[in-house]
Parts: C-alpha cells; sequence; structure tokens
C-alpha cells in the first residue's frame, strides 16, 4: 500500500526484513505509533509476498523494488528496524544515506533533507553494520516516539525566488 503524501505532513519510511514476522511485528507497531502522531508513511511493504529467488519473480519483485526506491527517497525520516540477514534494507539505507540532513548529529546544507535513524540491538547493529555515519541510534521505539514528538506540517517551497 502506498501512501505517498503531497505536503501535508512529516514523511516517512520504515526499512527492515522483508517475510520477517519478529520485524514485521515491530514496524507495525511502529507505524500505528507514528500514524496516531501525524506521520505520514511513504510506503507499507508488509503483508507482501516476494517470493525467492527474486530473479524468478520478476513481476512482482521489481514493481515492488521500484516503490520501495520511491518511498524512501520521498520520506523526510528513514527508520532502519534492524534484525539481521536483511540486504534489501540495507540496499534502502544506502539511498537514505545518499540523501542524509545530518552527519554525526551535525547538520548538513539545506541541500540534504532526511532524517536517518537506527533502531534496533546494539551488540547485533555494532557487528552488523559498519558505517553508521549519518544515523542517530535509539535503544528502542519509545525512544524514537519521544525524540520524533508529533509530525510537523512540510512547508512547500516557494515557487518565486527572492
Amino acid at each position: 500500500m502506498n501512501y505517498k503524501s503531497e505536503g501535508q505532513g512529516t514523511r516517512y519510511y520504515i526499512a527492515s526484513k522483508v517475510n520477517n514476522p519478529e520485524a514485521e511485528a515491530i514496524v507495525q507497531g511502529l507505524h500505528r505509533e507514528m500514524a496516531s502522531r501525524g506521520y505520514l508513511n511513504t510506503y507499507d511493504w508488509i503483508g507482501q509476498k516476494i517470493e525467492r529467488p527474486f530473479s524468478l519473480h520478476p513481476e512482482v519483485s521489481v514493481p515492488a523494488a521500484q516503490e520501495m526506491v520511491s518511498a524512501v527517497k520521498n520520506a523526510d525520516i528513514f527508520i532502519l528496524v534492524f534484525v539481521g540477514g536483511m540486504t534489501g534494507a540495507l540496499i534502502e539505507t544506502g539511498i537514505a544515506l545518499a540523501e542524509a540532513t545530518t552527519v554525526f548529529g551535525k547538520p548538513l546544507p539545506s541541500t540534504f533533507r532526511k532524517q536517518l535513524f537506527l533502531l534496533g540491538v546494539p551488540d547485533v547493529i555494532d557487528r552488523s553494520i559498519f558505517f553508521q555515519i549519518g544515523f542517530a541510534y535509539m535503544p528502542s521505539v519509545e525512544a524514537l516516539l519521544t525524540h520524533l514528538g508529533p509530525a510537523k506540517p512540510l512547508v512547500p517551497p516557494d515557487p518565486q525566488p527572492h
């Protein structure tokens, strides 16, 4: 289900392992909490049955991958729920890093716009993700939601330069 928004609120995308009950339970709960705070999800991949190997099922895997890449690019906030063994989510993380707004908590120039959050077990993350630059680590869903607070409306760009 795609929830592309047209500037009505802060948009987010959650990456994690597809077809993993543990990850999907965390992501579903986080979706509910984010929606209750006014955040808009750019894409909900929960429940998609993407058959493996992906190359033998391009009719499903290609459109799903295109939607996920688009959703990552359209998100203001990118959240990685790390459970291990998740190549696709790490590719999405790379896309988000390419559009980050902060590095080590310091703002980047305004041409960047994405906030990045890493949610998971610290020792698993440390053993699995070498390059954590740009991410704010959150030890729990509650810590992430407290940090984010309520969603802020997006301000549309000024169509006329000053």
